[in-house]
């Protein structure tokens, strides 16, 4: 499945950039029907993180991380169609947790649309 890669916007290309962001609409406001803007504005934060894993049919799993003042909030979660079923979307929040040595990070209800959800490190609970 590949290695998972992190990216600031300032450090992605232009047809990596259009290649999870078209995968995410096609997730989210195509096939699940969310009537939420897709493209709200917090991909261009300074802090904010894209994960993806890919193969050479493109990216298979992608995440977002954005950093609050209060820890990090993981979100827009996606796997691709054909890609789902063999673990690659899990990868991605316990790659992340690997690479800051948090340990691993524990889910709270934050009230946001179902594909956000706000992540503080266990040590914070």
């Amino acid at each position: 499945m590949g290695t998972v890669t992190f990216r600031r916007l300032a450090d992605l290309d232009a047809r990596t950039l259009y290649s999870l962001l078209q995968l995410r609409v096609d997730m989210f406001v195509v096939e699940q029907h969310c009537p939420y803007p897709e493209l709200d504005g917090r991909d261009t934060e300074p802090a904010t993180e894209h994960s993806w894993l890919e193969d050479p049919a493109g990216p298979t799993a992608y995440l977002r991380i954005l950093h609050e003042p209060d820890g990090i909030r993981i979100g827009r979660l996606w796997t691709r169609a054909d890609a789902r079923g063999a673990g690659a979307a899990a990868r991605l929040p316990r790659a992340r947790s690997r690479r800051t040595q948090q340990g691993p990070p524990a889910a709270r209800c934050c009230g946001r649309p179902r594909q956000s959800c706000a992540v503080r490190p266990a040590a914070s609970r």
